[in-house]
């Protein structure tokens, strides 16, 4: 990803999300179902159940593998302590609608359009952009 502070591109390894979430990234998806994910708009499970947040969430995504294998374990027997367990079974469709908003739909035919993907003319951004900021400053 380009870093324009340093002038230089930084590149963003394994072990660099490892050491910055304390989590595997196969169970990112999972993770933020239960966390939730501001950009997005989805809601934590910290928001209905008070005390399950994400050290809750990762030591037993650590043990699980995944949201589905933790819900279908909570469904028979007890995977953590009773906040963390009754907030599986109550809210299990919560956070399956969580993982319903957050996967990628793959099944979408995406078209293209040559003309789409070519460099555009940079050059009247300025103009553009110092209009936009004349039309705010008017507005407030």
């Amino acid at each position: 990803m380009p870093m324009p502070e340093f002038g230089r591109w930084s590149f963003y390894s394994l072990k660099h999300y490892i050491a910055q979430y304390d989590s595997d990234p196969s169970a990112d998806l999972s993770l933020r179902c239960m966390v939730g994910d501001e950009s997005d708009c989805v809601p934590s499970l910290k928001q209905v159940a008070p005390g399950f947040g994400r050290k809750t969430a990762v030591k037993l995504l650590k043990k699980h593998g995944s949201l589905e294998n933790l819900l279908n374990a909570a469904a028979v027997r007890t995977v953590g302590k009773p906040y963390a367990q009754d907030a599986l079974t109550k809210y299990g469709d919560f956070l399956r609608r969580n993982l319903q908003v957050l996967s990628l739909r793959r099944d979408v035919a995406v078209n293209l359009e040559e003309g789409w993907c070519c460099a555009r003319d940079t050059r009247q951004d300025i103009v553009a952009l110092s209009k936009l900021e004349g039309k705010l400053k008017e507005l407030r």
